[in-house]
This record gives structure tokens, sequence and C-alpha cells, in this order.
């Protein structure tokens, strides 16, 4: 289990980096909504910090000084990972997609989706975050286990 400290601080050095950093999609990701993505990024933080295991090796060698970097430098790379890589390119398909859906076959005309747009991508985004946010929690281990218990009586 990584420490919290080192994967709060891969967290801002992460929120850092995307403030800092250009996105090439930077217009079409104005309109989106940003609770999707913070649900994704609480379960991905979770996740690193629940899952991420030192070697033994290194864990009972080192000193705290190393295992602390190594934590960080797997907590930056998991999150890079997670976010950068499988969130933001889905969202940014599922926009798309809307966009095309809606707009393309004439289900809606462009004044309309430009004013709801936010309703329309959260109406996608938030479900599938939360459905993230559920799988990468520890609390579904003790859910499956308590549920589990209670079925075989």
């Amino acid at each position: 289990m990584a420490s919290w400290y080192s994967v709060a601080i891969a967290a801002l050095m992460y929120l850092f980096y995307q403030w800092v950093g250009q996105d090439p999609f930077h217009e079409l990701n104005a309109v989106k909504p940003m609770m999707p993505s913070m649900l994704v990024f609480i379960g991905v933080l979770d996740l690193i910090g629940n899952k991420v295991e030192l070697p033994p090796p290194i864990l009972y060698t080192a000193c705290w000084l190393y295992i602390f970097i190594y934590e960080l430098i797997i907590s930056i790379f998991v999150l890079y990972l997670s976010m950068s890589v499988f969130w933001q390119p889905l969202e940014t398909v599922i926009m798309l997609m809307m966009r095309i859906i809606l707009c393309g076959y004439r289900l809606q005309s462009e004044e309309t989706y430009n004013r709801y747009e936010e309703y329309w991508i959260g109406s996608i985004t938030l479900p599938l975050s939360l459905i993230i946010l559920v799988m990468l929690s520890r609390s579904l281990f003790y859910i499956r286990t308590h549920l589990m218990k209670y079925l075989n009586r």
C-alpha cells in the first residue's frame, strides 16, 4: 500500500501539469463537465493508495526516502496513464460522438445543442465515471464479501 503522502504529492503534481500544460483540444474540452473527471481522478487515487505494492527487497532494505521516491514515481505514472491516456481520450470520443449523433443526424439543431451541450455530455460521462469509481474503489470488495456472506446463509 502506497503512502498517502506520495499519492497526494503525485495528485498535486498532476493537477499542476494539467493547469500549466497546453491541451490540443482546448476548445473542445472547454464545455465538458468537470465532475466526471474528478470522480475518475478520485477513483484512481484510491486505486493507487490501496493497490500499489512495493517489492519486498525494496521495502525491507531501502531507506524511507528511496521508498517515498519509488512510490511517487509509480503514483505519477499510474495517474498519468489512467487519466491522460485512458479517461481524457474516452471523454473526447464521447463528446464527438454526441455531436455527430445529435447534430449530424439532425436530431437536434446546432443552437439547441450548443445551449445544452454540458448536459448532453454529462448524461453519458457522469454514469460512466460513477461506474469506474465504484469499480476502482476498494469498498466494492467489502460489499461483495458481505453480500456473499449474507447470501450463503
